[in-house]
């Protein structure tokens, strides 16, 4: 026996297929990449029930509304939106074009990175000493709160203008002197939509902490951060209106938000699918949503001038202007259809693919016999 257990070849060892560290799985929307290790702890991670989720994002929700009734009743709220309005439009056309192009300089050098550099960042950045999990719970958490903020304010600001123009819910595509003019008593409206439009300066941050973090920055996330800037800035600037476009923009992010800060303290909430579900929602009604003001444009446009600034120019202004948030609303949608289809239904092909090839070769195994 001895002698037969020596002339045994050893047995072979069984690895375990491990991925390449070259690739990544995105998360469910264009927000941060997760490495493979990264994935396997995510597995690991506490589920949170959409239930539980459901209640903190409205107990905040709730919190929010107290909290946007405190800020306008703060002495000199109204002022102070006048002045940052004015302040803002002082500002030289090019300062969303310098930092934007900053931006895309910081895209390119990663872009570049050896993968020696992006491993070395991302060792760097799981070690506890780097800080980098508390910096990232407390930036998604500060979005998330900032994003139901600006939700309960362009509620507000929004119900204002309908109201103003006899309940027409057609106004908030077509009167952007109302959500932008600066006159008296409307500062507190234009506070709120000068915080979303800026908002969209520091939310880059995203990216950067992508970066340090040695992360893939896909296409959807640095295209998205772009266009909605350069479109905030531009509807900032000549009175466009777009709080339909803002309002659900604030809502997705606050859910989006509040879902990577789950995630980076080590908790995995259940709505992941549902997330990119309202995301691709979100760009099917905007896209709607631009192609009926441009309907309306067309069809009155001395009922639906846009704005004063907007219709200066006998209305070129506002078809460009239209015509930029279709193409970018449309490109959004098939961005985040394609995202869909790759994340959630592909999988699913590909399983009911295999279990079919399986039955096959099983019953032709029984045929043969």
């Amino acid at each position: 026996m001895a002698r037969l257990r020596k002339s045994l070849p050893p047995a072979p060892v069984r690895r375990s297929k491990s991925p390449s560290p070259s690739r990544r799985s995105s998360s469910p929307s264009w927000g941060p990449s997760i490495t493979p290790s990264e994935k396997n702890i995510v597995r690991r991670a506490q589920a949170e029930t959409l239930l539980v989720s459901s209640v903190v994002l409205v107990f905040g929700l709730a919190f929010s509304v107290p909290t946007c009734d405190y800020l306008a009743a703060l002495p000199g709220a109204a002022e102070f939106g006048l002045g940052w309005h004015n302040w803002s439009v002082a500002l030289p056309d090019n300062f969303a074009l310098w930092t934007v192009g900053a931006y895309v300089l910081m895209i390119m050098w990663h872009d570049q990175r050896s993968v020696e550099s992006k491993t070395t960042a991302q060792k760097w950045a799981a070690m506890p000493s780097s800080g980098m999990g508390t910096i990232l719970v407390a930036w998604n958490f500060f979005l998330c709160a900032l994003s139901l903020l600006m939700l309960v304010g362009n509620v507000r600001s929004a119900s204002n203008i309908v109201v103003k123009n006899g309940g027409e819910l057609s106004s908030l595509l077509c009167d952007g002197d109302s959500t932008w003019l600066p006159v008296p008593g409307k500062g507190v409206d234009i506070a709120w939509q000068l915080m979303f439009a800026w908002s969209k300066f520091p939310e880059l941050f995203d990216t950067v902490l992508l970066v340090v973090r040695g992360r893939d920055v896909i296409f959807l996330h640095w295209y998205h951060h772009i266009t909605v800037l350069l479109y905030c800035w531009f509807s900032m600037r000549i009175d466009n209106p777009g709080l339909v476009f803002g309002t659900m923009n604030a809502f997705v992010h606050s859910i989006m938000y509040y879902y990577y800060a789950r995630m980076a303290q080590g908790v995995r909430p259940a709505f992941g699918q549902i997330l990119t579900s309202l995301q691709l929602s979100q760009m099917v009604v905007g896209s709607c949503c631009a192609v009926y003001s441009i309907y309306l444009n067309r069809t009155d446009p001395e009922g639906c001038p846009g704005s004063t600034k907007m219709a200066a120019d006998g209305g070129l202004l506002r078809d460009r202007m239209a015509a930029a948030s279709v193409v970018m609303y449309g490109s959004y949608m098939v961005l985040f259809l394609r995202f869909f289809i790759k994340k959630y239904l592909t999988p699913v092909f590909k399983q009911v693919g295999s279990k079919t090839t399986a039955g096959k070769g099983k019953k032709c195994a029984k045929q043969s016999k």
